[in-house]
């Protein structure tokens, strides 16, 4: 097989296209021998091309390129400690993006309508992707994310504590919040 390999395929190195040749010479192209083929150059062409699809086809999927870059495994290793499915796995689910804005409970509801745009913007985000503050806050376009995230993170829970004390006596009346 490698001497046939060598010889008719032009293959330098044989031994990791075994596979392919055998599965390429058992293959359906026989049928075209006696009908659409006409000389050794057009059969050799088709085997080579059988060859190759068949190779390409026994090739792990970690051992392959696309446009050019070889495709890596979620696990390999990017940095100490660090692998790669770390680096690209989305905390988010599919729907949060589509329900970002759709808040159904109305003591939620109550409490957001409180808050100045961009707080409620980290609120959103915080609430809907499980990202710590300060990364709900750098999705909200806060300038210092740390400072701001903490800052809505307070005023929700004040907000939260109010609304609570407001529903449970019903006389008492919310106090105007800065924005």
């Amino acid at each position: 097989m490698d001497d046939f390999s060598r010889t008719w395929l032009g293959l330098g190195r044989p031994e990791p296209w075994r596979a392919a040749v055998e599965m390429a010479l058992l293959g359906d192209w026989v049928d075209a021998l006696g009908r659409h083929l006409s000389n050794d150059a057009e059969i050799m062409e088709l085997l080579h091309l059988h060859t190759h699809r068949e190779h390409r086809r026994l090739q792990p999927l970690w051992e392959r390129q696309v446009n050019g870059r070889k495709v890596r495994l979620l696990d390999d290793p990017v940095g100490p400690g660090l692998s790669l499915r770390e680096l690209v796995a989305h905390r988010g689910r599919p729907e949060d993006r589509l329900l970002l804005g759709e808040v159904e409970d109305p003591r939620v509801q109550a409490v957001l309508t409180r808050l100045a745009p961009p707080e409620k913007a980290v609120a959103m985000a915080y609430a809907a992707q499980r990202v710590t503050w300060t990364e709900a806050a750098v999705e909200g376009g806060a300038t210092d994310p740390g400072a701001f995230g903490e800052r809505v993170r307070r005023k929700l829970k004040r907000l939260g504590v109010l609304h609570s004390s407001t529903a449970t006596d019903p006389s008492a009346s919310l106090p105007a919040v800065d924005r």
